[in-house]
């Protein structure tokens, strides 16, 4: 199996990328006649995954919780490996076809995981939203900047962040 090394960044509840479709994007740095070029990449089909031991390897999951080893248990699988091919070159094939170089003119890369699964509204009247790239941050932008291009208003507006 080839397995991805990846960092984690912030605080982020690790349980829940267990058996998610996970994928790349982010910039890679490509060898060209001038020097190098810097290029966007962004993968939308599934690429990666953090995958969860059966019941019956972990028997302990339900009382005692999904819990990860940043060091040990979170590199995530990519690929399977075979004979002919390294785990390098099978990592860099996918970003080398995307981005039409050949994959030993990829100089360098900061990639990161992120979740493909869509954003959705649900509820009974679809009053919620729900979406991997919901971050704190956006949503207390968003609110701030209604709140301050709310002229005149007609009842009390305010905002809250948690």
């Amino acid at each position: 199996m080839v397995r991805l090394g990846v960092e984690v960044y912030g605080g982020p509840i690790l349980a829940t990328f267990a058996d998610r479709d996970l994928s790349l994007a982010g910039r890679v740095n490509v060898r060209t006649p001038d020097g190098f070029a810097s290029k966007l990449v962004r993968f939308s089909e599934p690429l990666l995954r953090l995958p969860n031991l059966a019941i019956h390897m972990n028997r302990e999951v339900n009382e005692s919780g999904l819990k990860f080893n940043k060091q040990t248990e979170l590199p995530l699988l990519l690929g399977v490996s075979d004979n002919d091919t390294t785990a390098e070159a099978r990592f860099r094939q996918p970003i080398a076809a995307t981005l039409h170089v050949a994959p030993e003119d990829l100089l360098t890369w900061e990639l990161n995981a992120y979740d493909t699964q869509k954003g959705a509204f649900w509820g009974v009247d679809h009053e919620f939203i729900a979406n991997s790239q919901l971050d704190n941050l956006a949503s207390c932008h968003a609110a701030l900047s209604a709140l301050l291009a709310t002229n005149k208003p007609t009842a009390t507006c305010l905002c809250a962040f948690f």
